[in-house]
């Protein structure tokens, strides 16, 4: 199970599933290209399952990490959030 629940999906890929999407890609850029070298060897499925993890997380650290400058420089702070908290934006 993926540590942050919007990338589970991700996790959920099979072999199959995850070739058939790199297919039908047209093409790959060179990330892409050594991620596809590193999962054409692995010996079973669980170093598959945590070098898909790996991945994941270092993605998903990359987003936060995103989330946290715009944070920053937009200047919320904890106060923010407990604003945005009371808030009803809720479309009727």
């Amino acid at each position: 199970m993926c540590r942050r629940p919007v990338l589970n999906e991700i996790c959920s890929f099979s072999n199959a599933e995850l070739i058939l999407y790199l297919r039908d890609m047209e093409t790959l850029n060179p990330l892409q290209l050594e991620i596809l070298k590193l999962f054409r060897n692995y010996e079973n499925e669980s170093e598959l399952l945590d070098l898909k993890q790996a991945l994941i997380e270092y993605l998903s650290n990359g987003v936060v990490t995103e989330a946290d400058k715009a944070f920053i420089e937009k200047g919320y702070d904890n106060s923010t959030i407990e604003q945005w908290r009371k808030e009803h934006n809720r479309k009727k």
